[in-house]
């Protein structure tokens, strides 16, 4: 069953309508739909089937990482550094947790089971390019898997550490752009924005490298392309990418160091710099709240990312997602240094971590062997993530909020509409799931016919489309910006139309091929 919500946030208020509606199997399996039989071409049926069967959350983060590859432009036609957000911080927007089908590339080289799926290990005995072999240990770490990705001219192995437990992703390719990257899977349990705050106080410090700035040193002073951290609602990541192997070694040394000694454990100042403090500038001044997250969040308390939160909320009730990630500046000061520092201790522990090597390495077993050195400290630890308090929707729900405005705002043409489903189980299908999110991209496109009919109805509004990936369920959201809130039905019926077009005649075969090519 579908869950379609109909979500308006108005100047004042927002309003979100719930909606049950079947699936059309005639949007991704009729026959002669020419977005699937572009996509069906572009996927290796088998490679999908061994996905869909063996699919956990860490293969997912998999294709996640690649992105993070795309994002520090290690790939030729890569999206520019400037798409992140100016803090390090995942913006609020759907688009920043759209990845999950990066690794959907065909793996022309897999040999076949006797089951029918493609068998991804590499046969025993066979060395490509200087490889290890599957079931060979480096540093620690033992080959588990590996995987030709021919749209990348790369190779992927994925280790696991025999201690710990802990994942290693290496893409194996000529490119020196290099690529590491560090991902802990970390739970939002409430509005205080713990993950954010400990996202920003893993870089002020660790006990080998005890300075509050050197982050800042090494990112804009040393030979780095890319040196970041970002926080999601499921994970926080720390990239960095360097031209120089030799670098990229010391700014891994750096980061791992920072997320596994950080100096807030034992500093609380950082947490204060960080998270929040009182202050006070002279007997007569009034009491004031600020910290670096607690500012930040406040800057991100526009009507728009409103809107997609509490839309989350609509879709989602229950559900840790919706906890904004980035933290709540009317809860932020409830966070407490005790709760931070045991954030850490329950999240960051090598049995809960991927690390990420992406380019061309001369002696990629010296990232192995710097890791070790610090997994090996830990025991395994078994780490499970339920969303026991996740209620899903069964029936329409309509949500009216107030967003403050300025006394005398112009509210014309300044309300936001969100129009989604919620897709339970389309997450289990990888072949689905990357159909439905190329046709979001092709109904945000502006030559879609989604789009001219919008621009014919409400030419001063526009409108996105987008896949949400990070929350129990996928959902698919339709954003109106820029429009009135008597504009809700027919935005709502603008859409439900061009769905039922493309349900019946598919999308334009020059607008797919314009969009995916």
């Amino acid at each position: 069953m579908i869950q379609g919500l109909h979500y308006k946030q108005v100047n004042g208020r927002d309003e979100p309508m719930l909606q049950n509606n079947k699936p059309n199997n005639k949007l991704s399996n009729k026959p002669n739909n020419k977005l699937n039989n572009k996509l069906n071409n572009k996927l290796n049926n088998k490679l999908n089937n061994k996905l869909n069967n063996k699919l956990d959350l860490k293969k997912r983060l998999f294709s996640m990482l690649l992105v993070l590859a795309l994002l520090s432009g290690s790939v030729p036609g890569a999206l520019p550094a400037a798409a992140e957000t100016p803090d390090g911080n995942a913006a609020s927007e759907p688009a920043a947790t759209e990845t999950p089908d990066g690794n959907a590339a065909s793996d022309t080289a897999a040999k076949e089971t006797p089951d029918g799926n493609a068998a991804s290990e590499t046969a025993a005995g066979e060395d490509t390019a200087g490889l290890p072999q599957v079931g060979q240990v480096v540093n620690g770490f033992e080959a588990v898997e590996t995987r030709d990705y021919p749209l990348m001219d790369a190779t992927a192995v994925r280790f696991v550490h025999q201690k710990t437990g802990a994942e290693l992703y290496y893409i194996a390719n000529d490119d020196t752009n290099r690529v590491f990257d560090l991902t802990f899977f970390t739970e939002t349990l409430d509005k205080t924005g713990l993950p954010h705050v400990f996202e920003h106080a893993v870089l002020s410090g660790s006990d080998k490298y005890p300075s509050t700035q050197l982050f800042f040193n090494l990112k804009h002073q040393t030979y780095n392309t890319y040196m970041n951290a970002l926080t999601y609602s499921g994970y926080t990541t720390y990239p960095v990418a360097s031209l120089s192997e030799a670098q990229l070694l010391k700014y891994a040394d750096f980061y791992v160091d920072s997320c596994f000694h950080p100096i807030i454990l034992k500093n609380e100042k950082i947490f204060r710099t960080e998270a929040w403090r009182y202050r006070l500038d002279n007997a007569d001044a009034p009491l004031t709240i600020e910290g670096t997250v607690y500012t930040e969040m406040l800057g991100t308390r526009t009507l728009e990312t409103n809107a997609y939160n509490n839309a989350v909320r609509a879709m989602f009730p229950g559900s840790k997602t919706c906890n904004e990630q980035g933290g709540d500046p009317d809860f932020i000061p409830d966070m407490t240094w005790e709760m931070l520092k045991d954030y850490h201790a329950r999240y960051y522990h090598p049995s809960n971590c991927a690390a990420y090597l992406y380019g061309r390495f001369e002696d990629y077993a010296a990232f192995l062997e710097l890791l070790d050195g610090y997994f090996s400290a830990y025991e395994k630890k078994e780490f499970s993530f339920t969303d026991s308090g996740y209620d899903p929707i069964t029936e329409p729900v309509v949500l009216s909020l107030p967003f403050p405005l300025e006394q005398g705002s112009n509210t014309e043409n300044a309300s936001v509409i969100i129009y989604g489903f919620v897709c339970p189980g389309l997450r289990n299908d990888l072949e689905q799931e990357l159909v439905i999110n190329t046709m979001t991209d092709l109904f945000a496109d502006g030559a879609s016919g989604l789009q001219q009919s919008f621009r014919d109805a409400l030419p001063y509004g526009t409108l996105e489309s987008h896949i949400v990936t990070m929350g129990p369920e996928d959902a698919v959201t339709f954003i109106a910006k820029n429009v009135n809130p008597e504009d809700a039905e027919v935005f709502r019926e603008i859409v439900d139309k061009a769905i039922a077009d493309v349900a019946e005649n598919g999308f334009p075969a020059d607008q797919v091929d314009a969009v995916i090519l």
